[in-house]
C-alpha cells in the first residue's frame, strides 16, 4: 500500500509541474507595473483508483501566481498545521518525499518554470500544484481536523508572497499525540498479554518471566530521567499483578486485548505481538496451546493476518521444536482457517510444503530439523483434510 501512495505522489507531482509549465502564461514584463490580486490557495478532496484500490487525495490548487523575470529559481512551498479547537500542531507526513529536511513534518515543494529577462509567468486561474494521499498524512489526534494550509512563493531565498486556507479533514485513526498519551497504557497491556501467553501451557517458567522483564527494562531505558522512578514503580506493580493473575484466577484476555486494540497505534501492537512471540520461543519450542493463544491475541488486537503469518513463520524458523498437538492445532499452525474449502486447503498446504521442503537441505542442523518436523506436520494434515 505504501508503494501505491508513493507512486501517486510521484506521478501527481510530475503532472503538476507539467501543468504549471503549460498553463502559465508567459509574456513581456515591460508593461507590468503592479501585481494582480493576492496569491490564493484552495483545497479539495477527491479519489483516485490505482490497481482497484481507492486512494483518497487532498488536492491543492493555486491562482493569482505571478513571477517576473529574470528569475532563475522559484518554487511553491506548502506546509500544514492542525488548528483544531484552537490548538496548533504540525501535520506530519509518512512519505520522505513530502517531509522537511531531517524532520517528519509535512512539506511540499514544487519548482516553477525558469523565467527569463523581460518575461513573466502568470497563472490567473486555479491550477492544481500538489496532491497528497490523505492516508499518508499524520495528524495529532483522531476525529474531524481543522487544517491550515500555508503556501509560500519563494523566489531565490526570499518569500515574496504567502497565502493561507482553512479546511476540514476527517481522521479515523489515532493521531501521534493520541499514540504518545496511550503509549504507557499500551505497554502495560502488553505485559499482561505476554504473561498470559507464558502461562498458556499451564506453566510459567523463569526464562519466560525474564523475557518480559527484559522488555520492561527496555521501556525504562527509554523513559525520561525525571519520570523514570515513577514509571519503574508502576511497571513493577503491573508485572506482579499480571504474574499473580496468570497463575491463579487467570487474566481477562478479551478485555485486555480489546482495550489494546482501541488505544494502541499499529507499531505498538506489533511490538506487543513480537514480545509474545519472544515469550513463546524462549524455551526453544512452539507449544500448540501457546500458538492458539498467540493467534487469538493477534486477531483480537486487529493485526493484519498476512503480516502476522509472515512474522510467525520467521519465528518458527528460529525455534528448535514445533510440537504437533491436535489436528486443529496443526491446521492452524499451517495457516488453515475454519471455512476453507478443500481447494483452498490444498493451495495453502502446497505453499507451506514448498517453503519448508526448501529448508530440509539446509546446512544448519537446527533449521533442517525444524523443516523436517513441519514437512511431517503438513503430510499429516494433508492426509486427514484432503
Amino acid at each position: 500500500m505504501e508503494v501505491l501512495f508513493i507512486l501517486v505522489v510521484i506521478v501527481v507531482c510530475i503532472i503538476v509541474a507539467t501543468k504549471l509549465g503549460k498553463n502559465g502564461k508567459s509574456s513581456t514584463a515591460s508593461r507590468v507595473t503592479a501585481s494582480p490580486s493576492k496569491l490564493v490557495i484552495r483545497s479539495r478532496q477527491t479519489q483516485k483508483i490505482i490497481d482497484d484500490v481507492a486512494i483518497q487525495l487532498l488536492v491543492f490548487e493555486v491562482s493569482n501566481l505571478l513571477v517576473i523575470g529574470p528569475q532563475k529559481s522559484s518554487c511553491l512551498r506548502l506546509r500544514m498545521s492542525d488548528e483544531t479547537n484552537g490548538e496548533k500542531h504540525p501535520v506530519l507526513s509518512a512519505f520522505e518525499q513530502l517531509q522537511m529536511p531531517d524532520s517528519a513534518i509535512f512539506q511540499s515543494i514544487e519548482t516553477l518554470p525558469t523565467v527569463p529577462r523581460d518575461k513573466i509567468f502568470h497563472l490567473d486561474e486555479f491550477q492544481q500544484f500538489c496532491a497528497v494521499p490523505i492516508d499518508g498524512l499524520i495528524f495529532p489526534r483522531s476525529g474531524n481536523r481543522t487544517i491550515r494550509a500555508c503556501l509560500e512563493l519563494v523566489e531565490g531565498n526570499q518569500v515574496s508572497e504567502r497565502a493561507e486556507a482553512l479546511f476540514q479533514v476527517p481522521n479515523n485513526i489515532l493521531g501521534y499525540m493520541d499514540g504518545a498519551e496511550n503509549m504507557e497504557r499500551s505497554q502495560e497491556l502488553g505485559i499482561y498479554l505476554a504473561l498470559h501467553l507464558a502461562a498458556a501451557d499451564g506453566h510459567l517458567g523463569k526464562a519466560e518471566a525474564e523475557t518480559v522483564k527484559k522488555w520492561v527494562a527496555g521501556i525504562l531505558e527509554a523513559t525520561e530521567p525525571e519520570g523514570k522512578e515513577k514509571r519503574r514503580e508502576r511497571l513493577n506493580f503491573i508485572l506482579k499483578d499480571a504474574y499473580e493473575k496468570a497463575m491463579t484466577t487467570g487474566l481477562k484476555v478479551l478485555e485486555i486485548a480489546s482495550e489494546l486494540e482501541s488505544i494502541a497505534t499499529t507499531p505498538i501492537k506489533y511490538e506487543v505481538i513480537e514480545l509474545c512471540m519472544n515469550v513463546m520461543s524462549t524455551d526453544g519450542s512452539a507449544d500448540p496451546a501457546e500458538l492458539r493463544e498467540l493467534e487469538g491475541i493477534a486477531n483480537q488486537i486487529g493485526l493484519d493476518s498476512a503480516r502476522y503469518r509472515a512474522l510467525l513463520d520467521r519465528r518458527l524458523a528460529d525455534v528448535e521444536t514445533v510440537h504437533g498437538g491436535t489436528q486443529g492445532d496443526l491446521a492452524s499452525l499451517l495457516g488453515i482457517t475454519p471455512g476453507m474449502d478443500k481447494e483452498e486447503i490444498k493451495k495453502t498446504l502446497n505453499k507451506e510444503y514448498r517453503k519448508w521442503n526448501a529448508r530440509v537441505s539446509s546446512d544448519d542442523p537446527a533449521i533442517r530439523k525444524r523443516a523436517e518436523q513441519m514437512v511431517e506436520h503438513i503430510a499429516e494434515v494433508r492426509k486427514k483434510s484432503i
